[in-house]
């Protein structure tokens, strides 16, 4: 799935020529993926990023898997400690 990812990244320009943070999670078949805040010491996110970022988590979920899979993209600290779940 990992691959599966990246080249979702590159066949969609979200490659920004800078590096990123990312980090995927798995457990039976359910994905979260975590990406680091431009703001690591941020607590929300704007309506705007939410809704890009929830876009964003419906276009994986549809093209990269199937009925059973179950994409979460959450927002963390440069630790990967979590500091926003855009689906709360």
């Amino acid at each position: 799935m990992a691959a599966k990812i990246a080249n979702y990244w590159k066949d969609h320009d979200l490659l920004t020529g800078k590096e990123q943070d990312i980090q995927l999670l798995s457990s039976d078949g359910n994905y979260q993926l975590l990406l680091i805040a431009k703001d690591s010491k941020t607590k929300t996110v704007s309506l705007e990023e939410k809704i890009t970022l929830s876009k964003l988590q419906v276009d994986l979920r549809e093209k990269l898997g199937d009925d059973k899979t179950y994409f979460e993209i959450i927002i963390c600290n440069d630790q990967f400690e979590p500091i926003v779940n855009i689906n709360e």
